[in-house]
């Protein structure tokens, strides 16, 4: 059959397939036609009259128009999407058949998508359920924290009772407010008794929040002013009480007092999360200088239509009243008003916020070196592709099934990133839980996996669009003629080059925030704290009926404590005091003898003999206590050296007085006791690494009787100190087994509290690793396909006498190029990105120079030692034998 004849024949088939909807209704109107009347001429009709009655006969003719091309417009719909369809799961078995036939680099593009995607779902979660997510109460919105503000302008989270007092009267812009204070509480379950987090809260405090009661109630106001034995507690704590769940509420045992619970207030609506047991507390009236007790946090509702900012101003207002009439508040030059939610994320929304992007940079590192490999293959499956579009393939064909073949990789790597990331939510979490506010609420719930499930199709699409230009470009008679072989010029042109450019230029901004928070967290570790951390810690609360009335048992017992700590194994020296470091403590006002002004007053702590000397720190002049100090004798101070410079500068403060007005008071209203300055001891950073040392007020515990009801003893050891707790709990329980015990050490609480330093430097430091180890396989692999390329190119330069240093040079020479490019973009970009990290730096500059140094040292040479075995291996070539296989 002549071509013209096949041609003749198709070509009918091929223009109905082609007809438009309309051109399809005419047609099948016109064959109706033609038949109706050609069957009207058989019977006798002359054609003229035939067609008018096959018209007249047909009806409506423009509405069966229109019906007709409505109906053949569903079917050309229905084909073009079947059409689709079939095209979308030939694609779908070839991306298989594809992926089968590469494991090693499939598996290799899967782990890296994976990681990327569980890194970046596992921070999202973290970011949504502690940032984004609202409070779990009603109308969140309106829940505001109330704070102090002293005379520079700083913020200061607690507020006085007495303040608070006087804004409760006067605000109409609060619609409730209420304090509340954190303590350790001793309760008894069971047989022994523990302690656990309670709160300290006035009447309206579950009115502010409008918390749910599973069961029960709040306290009332009249129980509150009465102080009746009453208790609330969390739904946790309620499920874990001994009683069982369905024995109606019960009375409670808290710090030796029995409390009758009246309420139990749902978990996710326990505030603050960690709380277990709340007790009411009524507070009355004070003035003067006790205004500058601040030990409470005050919450709010705001009263509708009402902003934070309206709140303040009012808030603002009673202050200055405060302050006219108390010229000595130190605290009342403001209210700053912040959303509740602010207040409990605090700074851990600025390091996840970091941590945030810093994942997305490794997902955008994993992307492109994913698109860079594929770009690498697609020059090797290049003849697949011209053969496809010489078949009459498309580009739309081409470029989707690169698009699917990529997508499919990214659900793969997504179902294993989302296990990934629930892997790494749960170390996290185990590890660092207690200091990420909101921990309870972070789950990887059906909105996450869905983010998931998008990311991890987005990644592959992302992965894909550079492979799928490429294939939409095929020159096929190149391609064709060249067996499938790509080309690579003199080093330029190296597929996927600038991909691996971007990588470098984005592990280095990684490598940057990693290395500046690690180079931040050493300067912190390095600074002297002034105490030894290799200490155990005991701490108790005396509150049984024998001790709270008996300051001489209390005493007694400290002193047992002291000496049974002692006589373990390994100890070298014990002692006990109020507040050790690293917890909260007390400041009192102070009056000195000489007139000198201390209007920051100085740290308050009762500490017995031997304690300074047993957490290591040094005397400097005079002596310490010593048994000669009598309970009822002459009072006695020590000093620090901070409050030496404050109070008498340039002169031994020794034999020296001042009084404690903040925390002591003389019997019947006189003023409180002169104390006599006996020595100086050296500086603590009480508060840890982060505050310089403040001045400090050490008196005699068993001269402040009233000071010895809840206590810490601690024991310096020269072994690990958590290695003596189950000797020192048998010799402490055999002292009184009705008092609850709690264990620690000072290196425990060193590292909660740089937990908030040590998570975004362990994970932007993992961020940083993996996007360096991905550049490198991305250089490894570029250059590898490089030189394979050129082998006929550097077999002509060895004929032609080039040596092998010249070959490596010339092989070497693009991957260099990318390197030194994207370090220039990355030093760049690290400059501006480390502007964020400002407030988390200590002791050192965003643009810290031996981080930029160290960083960019690293980066070169891992990318040396990802450059050189490729290229070493490439050139170590016979050019007789490479010319004779080319």
């Amino acid at each position: 059959m002549a071509l013209s004849d096949w041609w003749r024949r198709v070509r009918p088939a091929r223009d109905a397939w082609e007809l438009t909807p309309e051109e399809e209704a005419e047609q099948e109107i016109e064959t109706h036609l033609e038949l109706r009347v050609a069957e009207l001429v058989r019977a006798g009709m002359t054609p003229e009259a035939a067609g008018r009655e096959a018209i007249r006969r047909f009806g409506d003719l423009p509405a069966a128009r229109e019906s007709l091309r409505r109906s053949a417009r569903r079917r050309v719909t229905t084909r073009r999407q079947r059409a689709r369809v079939d095209a979308l799961l030939a694609d779908l078995r070839l991306a298989g058949r594809q992926i089968r036939r590469s494991p090693r680099f499939t598996l290799v593009a899967i782990a890296t998508l994976a990681i990327g995607i569980g890194a970046t779902t596992a921070t999202f979660t973290l970011v949504r359920s502690v940032i984004l997510r609202p409070l779990p109460f009603p109308r969140p919105d309106r829940l505001v924290g109330l704070e102090s503000l002293d005379s520079n302008a700083t913020a200061i989270p607690v507020v006085s009772s007495a303040n608070w007092l006087d804004w409760q009267r006067g605000s109409r812009t609060l619609e409730s407010t209420a304090l509340h204070m954190g303590r350790r509480m001793a309760v008894t379950l069971g047989d022994e008794p523990v302690r656990v987090d309670g709160e300290l809260v006035t009447s309206d405090y579950f009115r502010v929040l409008q918390a749910d009661f599973v069961t029960g109630r709040s306290f009332t106001a009249e129980e509150v002013r009465e102080r009746a034995p009453v208790a609330v507690v969390s739904e946790g704590f309620w499920r874990r009480m001994p009683h069982g769940v369905g024995d109606g509420l019960p009375a409670i045992t808290v710090d030796a007092r029995s409390y009758q619970v009246v309420g139990v207030v749902r978990q996710a609506q326990a505030f603050p999360a960690e709380a277990q047991v709340f007790l009411p507390v009524h507070v009355v009236p004070e003035s003067g200088a006790l205004r500058n007790s601040i030990n409470w946090y005050a919450i709010g509702r705001l009263a509708p239509g009402v902003t934070p900012a309206q709140a303040r101003a009012e808030l603002d207002g009673i202050a200055r009243g405060i302050r006219a009439g108390s010229p000595e508040a130190w605290y009342s030059w403001g209210v700053p008003v912040r959303p509740l939610k602010d207040v409990v994320v605090g700074d851990t929304a600025g390091y996840l916020v970091i941590l945030m992007g810093a994942v997305v940079l490794v997902l955008l590192v994993a992307c492109a070196n994913l698109a860079a490999a594929h770009l690498a293959r697609g020059l090797g499956r290049s003849r697949d592709t011209a053969v496809r579009a010489a078949l009459g393939a498309d580009r739309g064909r081409l470029v989707q099934q690169v698009l699917v073949e990529h997508g499919l990789l990214g659900l793969i790597g997504g179902g294993l990133g989302i296990l990934l990331a629930w892997g790494g939510l749960r170390g996290v979490l185990h590890l660092w839980g207690e200091r990420i506010p909101r921990s309870g609420e972070v789950t990887l719930d059906l909105g996450i996996m869905a983010f998931a499930v998008v990311l991890s199709v987005g990644a592959g699409l992302v992965t894909g669009l550079a492979p799928a230009f490429q294939a939409s470009r095929p020159r096929l008679a190149g391609l064709i003629s060249a067996g499938g072989r790509g080309t690579v010029r003199g080093g330029r042109g190296l597929p996927g080059g600038g991909l691996i450019a971007a990588e470098v230029a984005l592990a280095l901004v990684l490598l940057t925030g990693a290395g500046l928070l690690i180079r931040s967290l050493q300067h912190l570790l390095s600074r002297d704290l002034g105490f030894d951390t290799s200490v155990l810690t005991v701490s108790a609360t005396l509150a049984d009926q024998r001790y709270r009335t008996d300051p001489a048992r209390r005493v007694a017992y400290w002193d047992q404590v002291s000496r049974e700590l002692a006589a373990l194994p390994g100890v070298t020296g014990s002692g006990v005091a109020t507040w050790v470091p690293m917890k909260l403590a007390g400041t009192s006002l102070v009056e000195l003898e000489n007139g000198v002004s201390a209007p920051d007053g100085f740290g308050y702590r009762a500490v017995s003999e031997g304690y300074l000397r047993a957490i290591g720190v040094p005397l400097l002049e005079g002596r310490e206590f010593a048994s000669t100090d009598l309970a009822d004798g002459p009072r006695v101070v020590l000093i620090n050296r901070a409050a030496a410079r404050v109070g008498w500068p340039g002169q031994s403060p020794v034999g020296q007085r001042f009084r404690a007005t903040g925390f002591e008071r003389g019997p019947a209203g006189e003023p409180a006791p002169w104390l006599t300055i006996v020595g100086v001891v050296g500086d603590l950073r009480q508060w840890g690494p982060y505050i310089d040392p403040r001045p400090e007020m050490y008196v005699l515990f068993r001269q402040v009787p009233a000071y010895t009801t809840a206590m810490t003893a601690v024991a310096r050891t020269a072994t690990p100190p958590a290695g003596l707790i189950p000797a020192a709990r048998e010799r402490l329980r055999a002292i009184d087994p009705a008092v609850a015990l709690e264990f620690g050490t000072f290196d425990g609480a060193l590292d909660r509290l740089l937990a908030p330093q040590r998570l975004p430097v362990s994970l932007l430091s993992g961020f940083g690793v993996f996007a360096l180890l991905l550049t490198a396989l991305g250089l490894y692999g570029l250059l590898a396909y490089s030189v394979s390329l050129r082998q006929r190119e550097l077999a002509l330069r060895a004929a032609l006498g080039a040596r092998r240093g010249q070959l490596v040079r010339t092989a070497a020479l693009g991957g260099l190029r990318l390197v030194a490019i994207g370090a220039l973009v990355g030093l760049v970009g690290a400059a501006g990105a480390s502007r964020f990290l400002a407030a988390m730096l200590f002791d050192i500059t965003p643009f810290d120079p031996l981080t930029y140094a160290l960083v960019t040292g690293i980066l070169a040479a891992v990318a040396l030692l990802a450059i050189l075995p490729p290229v070493l291996r490439g050139t170590r070539l016979d050019p007789a034998r490479a010319l004779n296989a080319e």
